[in-house]
């Protein structure tokens, strides 16, 4: 583990809570007391690569994931597609240290805000990933 893991447990609504194990985000429906994986990094045939995760947000409807190398990983809730994969920063000490999705007034699509250790903050549509 790395002491600067932040936001690796995500509670979507009282029933449902999404959590990291290894390089898999989990969700865990508390009603029907089940757990399924919502999001596989581990590289294992997804087809996405090996991701260790250092930060998770979901929100909105989108599930987002930073990593230990910079990257940010995003799809739908609903999905089983990743719709966004991409490093966004080629600093060697570009941990992506948070990352909020958000609806912007007028917007047409929900954004994703994201903070890395190359002292940048980066905006992203979700649709386009621009």
């Amino acid at each position: 583990m790395h002491f600067q893991l932040r936001n690796l447990v995500w509670a979507t609504g009282p029933h449902d809570v999404y959590t990291l194990h290894r390089c898999t985000v989990r969700h865990y429906d508390c009603l029907a007391r089940r757990s399924s994986v919502a999001l596989d990094l581990s590289g294992d045939s997804n087809g996405v690569g090996r991701v260790q995760v250092s930060t998770l947000c979901v929100k909105e409807g989108i599930l987002a994931a930073g990593g230990f190398g910079g990257e940010i990983v995003c799809r739908s809730v609903g999905s089983r597609c990743v719709a966004h994969r991409a490093r966004v920063s080629r600093n060697e000490n570009a941990i992506t240290n948070a990352l909020e999705v958000y609806t912007s007034p007028g917007a047409a699509s929900p954004r994703i805000l994201a903070c890395n250790n190359d002292r940048a903050l980066r905006q992203f549509d979700v649709e386009t990933f621009r």
